[in-house]
């Protein structure tokens, strides 16, 4: 997700844009309405790195040693390797900007990049409680106090607990909560990448989340998004948007 004013950019700067990603990806990139982006699903497509490589500059995040000969022995022009994973340092999307040697944009953390979305007084905050990673995730708990804050400031109000694949054990402690036996709250899991941004830009008024793919995607939506980091640093990985708020232990 933090990639996107990349994208952006280097659809400005040329004239034409091969992107090879993961199909589940796509959602987000049709969204953004770009005319010279061909879109390739990698792992479908992956041949046609090779036929589209000669005299192309290469914007990679793998940087294997083979692979970057590889992309040479192919005829590619420049081959950029931004960092998929810094530890340290300036925000991700700096670093990655620097590395190509572009100007940062000078909206880069308050531009809403999928677009403003928020759905104003929909009355429903949206919780994702997992992340993929047990330490990334704030206590149960605190999730299940900001729920109550929000159902009893008004009982018109509503809350969704959203879970992923890796979040199981969560979902059985909350079902085992009395909290999800209130009918203002629901409880849904597994959703595809498509379901999670129609019904994010639908329904939530408002988001909390750990520092997950769902949290990045709220916020550059424009919803007011509240960002939990526990083991990751935020200086590195805070989402982009105009309403982002973060937390910490």
């Amino acid at each position: 997700m933090l990639s996107i004013p990349l994208l952006i950019e280097a659809c400005r700067r040329y004239e034409e844009i091969h992107l090879f990603s993961r199909c589940a990806y796509r959602t987000f990139i049709d969204d953004l309405f770009i005319r010279n982006l061909s879109y390739y699903d990698v792992d479908q497509n992956f041949d046609m790195i090779q036929k589209l490589s000669k005299s192309s500059d290469i914007i990679s995040f793998w940087s294997d040693p083979e692979w970057i000969d590889e992309l040479r022995a192919w005829g590619a022009n420049q081959i950029f390797t931004p960092c998929s994973r810094p530890s340290r340092g300036k925000h991700f999307a700096e670093q990655t900007f620097e590395t190509l040697g572009w100007d940062i944009p000078d909206k880069l953390f308050q531009n809403n990049w999928l677009g403003n979305r928020w759905s104003r007084k929909s009355e429903t905050l949206w919780i994702q409680p997992g992340s993929g990673s047990i330490q990334k995730n704030k206590p149960l708990s605190y999730f299940i106090k900001c729920a109550l804050s929000w159902i009893d400031s008004d009982h018109s109000r509503k809350v969704v607990f959203c879970f992923g694949e890796a979040d199981t054990k969560l979902k059985s402690e909350l079902a085992a909560h009395a909290l999800s036996k209130d009918e203002r709250v629901r409880l849904i899991s597994e959703l595809s990448l498509e379901e999670l941004k129609t019904k994010l830009c639908e329904q939530a008024d408002s988001y909390i989340g750990n520092d997950s793919g769902p949290s990045h995607m709220a916020a550059m939506f424009g919803i007011p998004t509240e960002v939990c980091f526990i083991s990751t640093n935020p200086k590195i990985w805070k989402p982009l948007g105009s309403r982002v708020v973060l937390s910490g232990t």
